[in-house]
């Protein structure tokens, strides 16, 4: 028996596909700053990368998005962002959760936002975790695909 059969024993969980559970949205802002363009702050592809936790305090690199990419791209408490694609297969899936919503921030086009339906049924720390775990981990490796830069299409995220 798996240490996760074992954790399991005597409960019934329910496996559902990431698609059912997330909204995922991969439509963010890029590194430019044009005339007419609000400005805002940018969450970027390190800030997840190398933090399991973002704050409103993360992101700090100054770009301009149009009224609808601020809408569209914000950052509430409790959205898992994802590191996608990347140059090294080992850096696809890094995940940090924002612990708080941002003020006048978007995130960038590098990274994809994972936002939960439903709490009651899926926890954001998990879900955070889970990107960490080695089985995770190691689906994520197993369906990477590339050459000269590794990603998973958004259908296989789902």
């Amino acid at each position: 028996m798996s240490y996760l059969e074992k954790l399991l024993d005597g409960h019934s969980v329910e496996w559902k596909p990431l698609g059912d559970e997330v909204e995922i949205a991969n439509i963010g802002v890029d590194k430019k700053i044009n005339i007419n363009e609000t400005e805002v702050r940018l969450l970027n592809f390190v800030d997840v990368f190398k933090n399991q936790y973002i704050s409103n305090q993360t992101p700090t690199m100054i770009v301009t998005a149009t009224e609808r990419k601020i809408i569209d791209c914000n950052v509430k408490k409790g959205d898992i962002f994802i590191t996608p694609s990347s140059e090294l297969i080992d850096e696809i899936g890094f995940s940090a959760m924002a612990t708080e919503d941002f003020d006048n921030v978007v995130y960038s086009y590098h990274i994809m936002r994972l936002r939960i339906n439903n709490k009651n049924i899926l926890s954001p720390p998990f879900l955070n975790y889970l990107f960490s775990s080695k089985n995770v981990r190691r689906q994520i490796r197993q369906k990477a695909q590339g050459i000269t830069r590794f990603g998973l299409t958004q259908p296989n995220w789902k």
